[in-house]
């Protein structure tokens, strides 16, 4: 089991750069022992050296931050995930909405994808940024030891983790419910959907609930408190069958809707109907699923990983600061 002092020097060696933080890590495990051997309790000690992140700006020699030192670790991995699937998706709508729109052509239509992806990257810099500086400042409250992280070995699950899966599962399945109605209509008005109506005949269903059942995964991996490698094998097990199954479709020509590129091409005054590459699909749906692996199992490592150390004094002669 893990004790004060290693969350608390979890805490602060965190926010440290990695060549720092085995040799602070010494540092102030030495003086937390020092302390505690001259007769004061650990919490009383660490309660004295008072707030992690404060602690580890002075270790780093830092100047303040717009976003504290506790909150810039989930700023910063938030701020990749919402722009990781806010600019390519909302982009590739900016698209087909000009398009159906305008009728723009090939280089209008580059244009309007580029300085799409522009705005909306600022746009998730601005308002992401400001949502977290704005929640340090009004919703900050006074430190404490019940506020100190858990370290790595008993991590739990993040709500925000956990949230964020779902609501990407529920984006998904809601986008492909969405395509079916047939935003891109042709001559006579029939609407004319991305990807291929035959797979409603069965297929769909198939990517629909291996989505849902890794949104299920999460939900019991948070559940559960931690991800164990049951959970990861189940999760990473869907991503597998949910990139074999649009693998297959794509190569067999079975998942995007020929019809759609030849109104697209029309709409967009193309002379030629371009064709879905089926290895850029499975390229794009890989990468996104070979990520959501190789996080789950990190998890499942920090979370299961080797006990952590018992506080204690390090060897002899290791250095020690002294902080006030």
């Amino acid at each position: 089991m893990t004790t004060l002092t290693d969350r608390y020097v979890w805490a602060v060696t965190r926010l440290l750069p990695e060549r720092q933080r085995a040799e602070i890590e010494l540092e102030l495990r030495s003086s937390i022992a020092d302390m505690i051997e001259g007769g004061r309790t650990e919490a009383a000690v660490l309660t004295e050296l008072g707030d992690p992140g404060h602690l580890a700006a002075g270790y780093a020699e830092r100047p303040r931050y717009l976003i504290g030192p506790d909150e810039f670790p989930e700023y910063l991995r938030n701020l990749k995930l919402i722009a990781a699937v806010a600019i390519p998706g909302l982009a590739f709508l900016a698209a087909i909405g000009a398009i159906i729109e305008d009728d723009a052509g090939a280089g209008e239509l580059v244009g309007v994808v580029l300085s799409s992806m522009f705005t909306i990257a600022v746009h998730v810099g601005f308002w992401v940024t400001l949502f977290y500086a704005v929640r340090a400042r009004v919703q900050h409250e006074p430190w404490t030891l019940d506020s100190l992280p858990d370290a790595p070995q008993d991590q739990r699950v993040a709500l925000s983790d956990t949230v964020f899966e779902v609501v990407m599962v529920v984006v998904s399945v809601g986008a492909i419910l969405w395509d079916r109605t047939g935003r891109l209509h042709d001559g006579d008005g029939d609407g004319v959907p991305f990807l291929e109506p035959s797979l409603w005949d069965g297929w769909i269903h198939v990517v629909i609930g291996l989505l849902v059942a890794g949104g299920v995964v999460a939900l019991l991996a948070h559940r559960a408190g931690r991800w164990t490698t049951r959970l990861a094998a189940a999760d990473v097990g869907v991503n597998v069958a949910l990139l074999a199954v649009i693998g297959w479709l794509a190569i067999d020509d079975r998942l995007v809707n020929p019809r759609f590129l030849e109104v697209l091409a029309d709409r967009a005054g193309w002379q030629d109907v371009p064709e879905a590459n089926p290895w850029l699909i499975i390229l794009l749906v890989g990468a996104v699923l070979v990520w959501d692996s190789v996080e789950t199992v990190t998890r499942t490592r920090r979370h299961g990983g080797r006990a952590g150390r018992v506080a204690g004094r390090p060897e002899a002669g290791a250095p020690a600061r002294a902080q006030s």
